[in-house]
């Protein structure tokens, strides 16, 4: 009798341990569909929030840009400085001083079409090259685009400014013929500690690229205008739409920002097991001492 009691208790037993491991099981394939949707979920919000924060910080220096371009003052300025820069240096410093000043930004510039001057709030610091090679290339591109304004990485070197976006907007007179071009520029560590913040939140990558997946805003400067980013079918992706992909060794989500004409990347850092470990810890934890309590009963059982 005592035999077929052990025989009894440990038949209970394998049929805990059997319910415990089918209810892991059952769990873990839950848990990741769960996952994978709330995740989803969760980058698209990341998305959405990072959108919003870029376009801000954009923005003001669009619109200061805009600004400038329609300043009647500063056209005159540089008409009147066609043939003699220099003749106009002090009141274009000064104007340029005044919108720094007020508005807090660093760095304020204006270009003479006529005379290539290039106008800071230390004067003219340098010309455009002619032919717009080398540091001028961004002109004779913004110019040749057809475009009012763009948005262009870059280092300016004639005052030693550090990696920024400039903001470039072309300036016409009252025939629509070209002026020059003005504009401001935003520090790209200002936009690289926003990135890192959300990084952290939503433990994902931040990337910002043009139409060709050329990196222009990223936490790692090396990779800015150096590295790309496959973006796929892009003509798939519209303003305001956080297009979702789940990729054969992570996921992310894409989306066009017409406002700056480039397009957002977001990458997911995490993979299917870290969240499903992280979510199943505490019940993986009873369970596990559930089947170690058992199997020791089992054990006493068959010795005793």
């Amino acid at each position: 009798m005592k035999h077929n009691n052990r025989k009894y208790l440990f038949g209970i037993l394998v049929c805990i341990l059997v319910t415990m491991f089918a209810t892991m099981v059952y769990m873990f394939v839950s848990l990741h569909a769960k996952t994978v949707e709330n995740r989803e979920a969760q980058m698209r919000s990341a998305a959405q929030l990072v959108d919003g924060a870029i376009n801000k910080t954009f923005i003001k220096p669009i619109t200061v840009a805009k600004v400038m371009a329609e300043d009647v003052n500063l056209r005159d300025m540089l008409k009147k400085g066609e043939s003699n820069p220099a003749l106009v240096e002090e009141e274009i410093d000064d104007y340029l001083t005044a919108l720094r000043d007020g508005l807090g930004y660093k760095m304020m510039f204006v270009v003479s079409d006529a005379s290539g001057a290039y106008y800071t709030c230390e004067g003219i610091t340098t010309y455009l090259d002619p032919n717009y090679e080398g540091s001028s290339l961004w002109y004779g591109e913004l110019v040749d685009s057809g475009k009012e304004w763009d948005l262009d990485v870059d280092v300016e070197e004639s005052v030693n400014w550090e990696l920024s976006v400039f903001v470039n907007q072309c300036m016409y007179d009252s025939n629509k013929n070209l002026v020059g071009v003005c504009g401001t520029g935003v520090e790209m560590t200002q936009l690289q500690k926003l990135f890192e913040l959300y990084e952290r939140m939503y433990q994902v990558k931040i990337d910002v690229t043009d139409s060709d997946g050329l990196i222009q805003i990223d936490t790692d400067s090396e990779k800015i205008e150096k590295e790309y980013i496959d973006l796929g079918d892009i003509e798939a992706i519209s303003d305001g739409e956080y297009y979702y992909e789940d990729l054969e060794d992570t996921d992310r989500v894409l989306s066009y920002m017409q406002d700056i004409d480039m397009y957002l990347v977001i990458t997911s850092t995490k993979t299917d097991g870290e969240e499903i470990l992280h979510d199943i810890m505490i019940p993986a934890i009873i369970c596990f001492f559930g089947i170690m309590l058992a199997l020791g009963i089992g054990i006493s059982l068959q010795r005793s």
